[in-house]
């Protein structure tokens, strides 16, 4: 279910005989908090789902390494109902309630207008990447496509964000690039349920659950983790910059529970916890091109 909210305002002007309506001038609508721009909240009814599939038109043209040059798919969620769990967001207090605020501004001589949408959600959102598999890509069929022989390699992770401020600029990008994302997991981001399946072995690389943190306790004796990134769209490829992800000195990840072999035998014994500290990957960029 979706909803638009759009605000009018009037005012009325009292005389010695007459009430009066007069129009206010962007200047006087300006000085009115929330006047300007627009305000769209999209509220489901229960967790968004959906099922992802991308396909590699080419496919891996290396003989020695086994490749057909036939498309492959890479599917997040059920493989048509092979599993339940499908790629989803959802809210632990209430339903999802996504605030986007639109605005236009004219931006200076140097940057130039632009666009911007400003994304708000909720403070708990939890993402289930859902089942991950591998697939034959079908051959292209109208506004659908479709794969065959799904193959899981690994299961669902169930990820959990708080306090993410998203901010998009169309047009010139003041803020430094397409997407602005920043913000603080809380108490650090908490991932669970990594399983690498390894389908030609048959066994599988387990965690009970990876943790994030900032390297340095906050205040209080609470270490959350901070985060700032930016997305661009350059000439050759995405780019996505690590502007802070943790602290100054980065950030440390436990992964707890590392099991190899099968997950599901209550006789195979974990490994162990492994500690990573002081990973620091401030001003990092990564780039994403095709091949």
């Amino acid at each position: 279910m979706k909803k638009m909210t759009c605000l009018a305002f009037a005012m009325a002007c009292f005389s010695s005989s007459v009430w009066a309506v007069e129009p206010l001038t962007d200047e006087e609508l300006s000085s009115l908090t929330g006047q300007d721009g627009l305000t769209i909240s999209i509220v489901p009814t229960g967790p968004i789902q959906a099922e992802v599939i991308y396909h590699d038109n080419d496919g891996l043209s290396n003989l020695d390494l086994g490749g057909t040059a036939k498309a492959g798919a890479v599917i997040l969620g059920t493989a048509d109902g092979k599993s339940n769990n499908p790629l989803s967001l959802s809210s632990g207090s209430a339903n999802i309630n996504i605030i986007l605020k639109i605005d236009t501004d004219a931006g200076t001589g140097t940057d130039g207008s632009f666009l911007n949408v400003g994304v708000s959600l909720p403070q708990d959102l939890t993402i289930n990447t859902g089942d991950i598999w591998v697939g034959a890509s079908k051959q292209k069929n109208g506004a659908a496509r479709g794969y065959t022989d799904a193959v899981k390699i690994l299961d669902n992770m169930k990820i959990y964000v708080s306090n993410l401020n998203t901010n998009i600029q169309l047009g010139s990008t003041p803020q430094g690039g397409l997407l602005k994302m920043n913000g603080i997991f809380k108490d650090g981001l908490r991932i669970e349920g990594y399983k690498l399946n390894d389908a030609g072995g048959g066994g599988s690389i387990g965690m009970d659950y990876i943790s994030m943190q900032n390297s340095q306790p906050g205040r209080f004796g609470v270490t959350n983790l901070d985060f700032d990134v930016t997305g661009s769209v350059y000439q050759d490829g995405l780019g996505l910059k690590i502007n802070r992800l943790g602290d100054a000195g980065g950030l440390n990840t436990m992964i707890w529970g590392l099991t190899a072999g099968d997950t599901k035998n209550p006789n195979i014994k974990p490994i162990g916890d492994i500690e990573v500290r002081g990973l620091n990957l401030n001003g990092t960029t990564i780039k994403v091109s095709g091949h």
